[in-house]
């Protein structure tokens, strides 16, 4: 970077297909030239994926989601994220669209053709605890990505999905590796 004015800058890194990376709160002298780390910048390949809710049974709700390219019975391993909210206009890039996520990034066994990923928690612990209450309408959609990029998360010292950064305004994480990757919005009532 050369002829920037002194200060504090948030500097991103786009690309049409690949996820956003940022620089957060760079300081910057102002002194000539400044030369910035490495970034790694990651494609996204175009994925489709299913998203099936199963019937709640004892509090406990079980979501599968495949990922597949061109063939439906062909499932592809990958990162799998769903977001709950209580609206259908649900995004990884906004963390106001969305109450609760969960992602498969612990899980180590590629989804075979007939199951994917299944994501089981309970009702009380999770969704109610998320501020959803008995009754709610909620939203549910996966969003897929080829990236499976491990980060440590600085506010909580656990390892979260990236590509991915903190919002200043917010101080809510920005998951930036899905694209336009996702599957239907899908629908139900909280019992």
């Amino acid at each position: 970077m050369t002829n920037i004015p002194p200060g504090t800058y948030t500097i991103a890194f786009t690309k049409d297909n690949y996820a956003t990376e940022k620089t957060i709160a760079y300081k910057f002298a102002g002194n000539g030239t400044d030369f910035l780390y490495t970034q790694n910048i990651y494609a996204i390949l175009w994925m489709k994926t299913t998203l099936v809710i199963r019937p709640f049974d004892n509090d406990v709700a079980t979501f599968s989601s495949r990922i597949f390219r061109n063939d439906p019975l062909e499932s592809l391993p990958g990162t799998v994220m769903l977001l709950f909210g209580k609206d259908s206009l649900l995004s990884p890039l906004n963390s106001n669209s969305y109450f609760y996520r969960i992602d498969n990034l612990y899980q180590s066994v590629p989804p075979d053709s007939t199951t994917g990923y299944s994501f089981s928690f309970s009702v009380k612990y999770e969704l109610l605890t998320a501020g959803f209450k008995h009754g709610d309408k909620i939203f549910c959609e996966a969003f897929p990505s080829n990236l499976k990029v491990y980060l440590q998360d600085p506010v909580t010292s656990y390892q979260v999905l990236g590509p991915s950064y903190i919002d200043i305004n917010t101080y809510k994480r920005i998951y930036t590796g899905f694209g336009n990757n996702h599957s239907e919005v899908k629908s139900f009532i909280l019992p």
